[in-house]
């Protein structure tokens, strides 16, 4: 891998389900900076976390001379807030074209052998890879709510000139969605993610779907029903096993 690489993590009452969890997933990365971006982006709640986020946030940023905390802000509406967001990262980290930015959502898991894989192969600009949603652990489907690294980037992306975030957290330039603009085939990776989307305490569930437009996936995709999904017997990355153990899932 050549160029900068930096990661951006978005927090919003995340304290008790994936918040250590997923610093520790930030961590085995290895970026050269890390930006903590704390808040709500909607003005119908507190702006900032009310559980003790930015609190765990400050105290595990404190001596890393390579993190940084910023704040969501509500000056704008949901979306707009989120692309703000995203994009005040890239002016602050200073990236240029060839260097790496990545959003990690604080429930999205990857097996640790696989970001290894990936680090090694940090030389082109767009991935695809599979991931399973999972929704209240007990069910599963694959390609329920499809992340590709090709618009939305849930995995590092080379920056190429003109990029900027649109929402929702999607990469662009000239105009365009970055896989559009961008000439490179996608690449298929080894790589396996986990989206623990439904795995929350029903009040920060309850909330998540209350922000912005956002809406339960059941009302987005009304074909796809609960009951006829089944349960997921395989193995789960081993940054999400203490947190499914101490619930009782494992």
């Amino acid at each position: 891998m050549s160029g900068k690489f930096v990661i951006f993590c978005c927090y919003w009452n995340d304290n008790g389900d994936w918040l250590e969890a997923s610093l520790k997933q930030v961590l085995y990365w290895k970026p050269d900076e890390i930006y903590l971006a704390e808040g709500c982006w909607d003005g119908k709640y507190p702006e900032r976390s009310t559980d003790g986020t930015r609190e765990y946030l400050e105290k595990w940023a404190k001596g890393r001379d390579n993190t940084f905390i910023i704040d969501n802000k509500q000056t704008h509406k949901y979306r707009e807030n989120q692309s703000q967001t995203c994009n005040t990262v890239l002016q602050s980290s200073k990236l240029t074209t060839g260097d790496w930015v990545m959003f990690q959502a604080c429930d999205v898991f990857y097996f640790k052998y696989d970001i290894g894989i990936y680090r090694n192969l940090m030389t082109v600009n767009n991935f695809d890879y599979p991931i399973y949603s999972i929704w209240n652990f007990w069910d599963c489907i694959d390609k329920y709510y499809p992340h590709r690294t090709k618009q939305a980037p849930n995995l590092p992306h080379r920056v190429i000139k003109g990029a900027k975030f649109v929402p929702t957290c999607q990469l662009t330039t000239g105009g365009k969605l970055y896989y559009q603009s961008n000439k490179a085939i996608g690449k298929r990776v080894p790589m396996v993610a986990f989206h623990y989307e439904g795995f929350r305490e029903k009040e920060r569930l309850a909330q998540k779907y209350n922000v912005g437009d956002r809406q339960s996936p059941v009302v987005w995709n009304a074909g796809i029903k609960l009951k006829k999904r089944t349960k997921y017997m395989d193995a789960h990355p081993e940054f999400a096993v203490p947190v499914l153990k101490k619930k009782g899932y494992l």
